[in-house]
């Protein structure tokens, strides 16, 4: 989606009682849309008085619930309609209670912007379990990034769009490749250390920071304890599986990574253990890698995922029997599977394909390659580039 579009989705949730949170990663664009949604409120005749909107990145007088009510309430208490714009609002302790206090006592539309899709909805759904709308924004769709860059660089737009993802400031300065390392690598140390580590009160930041890159390298192939637990121990670490669980938990909740469960495509049914992990952005994911040269497999896998995420389904990885099948994809309407493909055509791939044989029959199932799409083990398989394009 766009900037129009989003806005005209949060012109439309105005219809509902309820508090409105747009979450997403540093730089995905939420300080850009509330700001797009003010005009967007101007023109529809909101004059600016009815408007308060405060950045709390940017204005540090205000840090605790009691102070944002004493300097909001002051001015909103004599207006019949106010709308409350609250950027960045995690940085303001126990937020809620004020939050709670504005949509309770005044005629008031509140919108939240944040980190931690389900750090914000849990610590409002204690007031609120029923009067919550969540705006999850994703880095843009290589659809929209095909679109504005095709005419310019046709060559590499799908290396690109793997390698440096989709955040706002890479698409605004895409041009030249190092410029790109060095301002994910920025976003990278920002969000770990400036939004989760601060935010989370993490002790051991070098710890939580060594994790999500041993995540980077290895979460696509699910999380093995035992193993994390010895990598670490051999670069002079020491993780407990109670932190390994703690910060796992911390790192999604923030929405730097997203842990996908296992499904048992033939039971119709979970299955525990062996989650894998994803990253909210393929720039952020290579930036954790160190922009290694071999981890285009993983960065195609994850940019797989994204966009079943952005499209709306739930995602799980599947079983088949014994086989892998990558991703499981519901929605409320539409169930199908993807398999992913990695490299050139190998033996790997003809393991691969054993499950999409088996289950092209009764269900719907994508076999991606990250080459062209062709004919493989007499089944047909389409592109990356197709798949993401959503042909």
């Amino acid at each position: 989606m766009n900037d129009e579009t989003l806005s005209d989705k949060l012109l439309d949730l105005r219809e509902n009682f309820s508090i409105k949170i747009i979450t997403g990663l540093r730089g995905i664009g939420k300080t850009t849309l509330l700001k797009n949604f003010i005009r967007r409120l101007n023109d529809e005749g909101v004059s600016d008085d009815e408007i308060i909107h405060i950045d709390f990145e940017e204005n540090q007088s205000i840090r605790d619930f009691r102070k944002l009510y004493e300097v909001v309430g002051g001015k909103i208490e004599t207006l019949e309609h106010v709308y409350l714009l609250f950027d960045n609002i995690q940085l303001v302790n126990e937020w809620e209670k004020a939050v709670n206090a504005f949509f309770t006592g005044y005629p008031s539309e509140i919108y939240l912007t944040g980190t931690g899709k389900s750090k914000m909805t849990g610590e409002l759904q204690k007031f609120f379990p029923d009067n919550i709308d969540v705006l999850e924004l994703f880095p843009i769709s290589y659809a929209n990034y095909e679109k504005i860059f095709l005419a310019q660089y046709p060559e590499k737009l799908l290396s690109d769009y793997i390698n440096f993802g989709g955040l706002p400031a890479v698409v605004k300065f895409n041009a030249d490749r190092e410029y790109l390392k060095n301002l994910l690598t920025g976003i990278y140390y920002e969000t770990v250390y400036k939004d989760i580590v601060a935010e989370y009160f993490i002790r051991d930041a070098g710890l939580f920071d060594s994790l999500l890159r041993i995540l980077a390298r290895t979460g696509t192939k699910g999380v093995k304890p035992a193993e994390i637990s010895d990598y670490c121990d051999s670069i002079g670490r020491k993780i407990t599986t109670f932190t390994l669980e703690a910060y796992l938990k911390i790192a999604e909740d923030a929405g730097i990574i997203r842990r996908v469960r296992r499904y048992d495509i033939k039971a119709d049914a979970p299955l525990n253990g062996l989650e894998r992990i994803y990253f909210a952005d393929n720039g952020i994911l290579n930036a954790a890698l160190n922009f290694a040269p071999d981890a285009e497999n993983i960065l195609a896998e994850n940019a797989i995922c994204l966009e079943l995420l952005r499209r709306g389904y739930d995602v799980r990885n599947g079983r088949y029997a014994s086989f892998p099948v990558s991703f499981a994809a519901f929605s409320e309407s539409e169930k199908f599977y993807v398999q992913f493909l990695p490299g050139q055509e190998n033996s790997e791939h003809t393991r691969l394909l054993r499950p999409v044989k088996k289950l092209k029959n009764y269900e719907k199932i994508l076999p991606v390659s990250l080459n062209s799409g062709k004919i493989r083990n007499k089944v047909e398989v389409i592109g990356l580039r197709e798949f993401l394009l959503g042909m």
